[in-house]
């Protein structure tokens, strides 16, 4: 049997990137797993995202494109 998915609330903001927008976490992700993917519920959108931590930043870099009209945070 699968596992429900883990819901995990998160605060950001939206910064443009070479390789796209990217959702730069307020916090680092601490115990979490990372270079995986997810889906970020936004504004009632569910945006399927890679996440990466590195050093002391988690971002969420989306792999699809973005649909219009989204907060910046």
């Amino acid at each position: 049997m699968l596992n429900p998915p883990r819901v995990l609330p998160v605060r950001g903001r939206t910064v443009t990137a070479v390789t796209g927008p990217l959702l730069v976490l307020d916090a680092r992700l601490e115990g979490h797993a990372t270079f995986l993917t997810g889906t970020l519920t936004l504004d009632g959108h569910d945006i399927p995202v890679r996440i990466t931590t590195l050093d002391d930043s988690t971002t969420l870099q989306p792999t699809q494109p973005l649909p219009d009209g989204l907060p910046e945070q």
